[in-house]
């Protein structure tokens, strides 16, 4: 598998990712004020500000074994042994 990254976006969430920086066309000149971008996936971020070209948008299928947390317990205690965050076979 190739990139560097792997990110799940909640679908419900009215923003997937958040890029905050100095205008664009003034390079990482941080004494300017930053510029607030919202983007609703990883390939809108790819395209806008030209960054994470090798990463990857993921859900819990393309892991080995990985599920939702049960929201409705939040002190629910979850075991290590019971998760495989190693890509799927698709993904290999």
């Amino acid at each position: 598998m190739a990139g560097h990254n792997a990110y799940r976006f909640n679908p419900e969430a009215p923003h997937a990712y958040a890029w905050d920086t100095p205008a664009l066309n003034i390079g990482m000149d941080w004494t300017k004020p930053t510029e607030k971008r919202k983007f609703k996936s990883l390939a809108e971020v790819q395209a806008a500000v030209g960054q994470e070209s090798g990463s990857i948008q993921v859900d819990y299928q393309d892991h080995g074994r990985a599920s939702s947390l049960v929201r409705e317990d939040v002190q629910r205690l979850y075991k290590p042994e019971d998760y495989d965050f190693s890509p799927a076979p698709a993904r290999r």
